[in-house]
Order: C-alpha cells, then sequence, then structure tokens
C-alpha cells in the first residue's frame, strides 16, 4: 500500500490537469482552467512524504471547506505550494503546506511574522 502511494505521489508530476468549473451565478462557465504540473526531475523526494514530512495533497482536495487544489506550484524545504480556487468566490490563491516537524512550524510562524511586517508596512 505504502508503495502504491510513493507511486501515486510519483505519476503527480506525469498529469496535464483541467479544472471545469459548474457555472456561476450570472450563468456563465469561468474559463478551463489548464496548468502544467512540475516535471520528475521538479519533484520533492517520495519519501519524505512521512510523519513530520511533507502532508499528502491530491488534485481536487478541499482545504477549510474552501480552498479546491488545482495543482501544485512549487516546494521549497520545508514546504509544498498549491494553487487553489477559492470555492465561493471563483478567485485562485496560493496554499502553503508546511512540513509538520517542530522546527518547521517554528520556521513558518517566523515566515508569517515577517510576511505581517510587510503587509503593514504596505498599508502605512
Amino acid at each position: 500500500e505504502e508503495k502504491e502511494k510513493k507511486e501515486e505521489i510519483e505519476d503527480m508530476g506525469n498529469e496535464k490537469v483541467e479544472d471545469e468549473d459548474e457555472d456561476d451565478e450570472s450563468g456563465d462557465s469561468d474559463e478551463e482552467d489548464e496548468v502544467m504540473v512540475l516535471d520528475d526531475d521538479e519533484q520533492e523526494d517520495p519519501e519524505d512524504y512521512t510523519i513530520g514530512g511533507y502532508h499528502p495533497v491530491s488534485i481536487g482536495d478541499v482545504f477549510n471547506g474552501k480552498y479546491r487544489v488545482i495543482c501544485k506550484l512549487g516546494f521549497g524545504v520545508f514546504s509544498t505550494v498549491w494553487l487553489c480556487k477559492e470555492t465561493d468566490k471563483k478567485r485562485r490563491i496560493a496554499l502553503k503546506i508546511v512540513k509538520s516537524a517542530e522546527n518547521y512550524t517554528q520556521s513558518a510562524n517566523d515566515e508569517i511574522t515577517i510576511l505581517q511586517c510587510i503587509r503593514g508596512a504596505d498599508s502605512a
């Protein structure tokens, strides 16, 4: 079962993702989202999907009841970043999912603090 999950994660890099939305309130359909995901050589190590590591995410997953995953944008030392569509407002957002080990959580909190300072400076 673990081998199948690793193969599934590895296969994610080879898929072309098409997103079909239902009609919005105006009766118009959204443009079809067509996104290419990362190549295999641009993927994180599937063995890092473990306790303390990356969180498994699949295309179509919904987070916080309103952010539906369209595709992976990238990854770094302590996180993966996903393109999502906000289901109620139909806008696209980037969702960063941090590894779960404590030291990565602290790094993420530091990043949030920095981003809040930047946002505060921008609004001043």
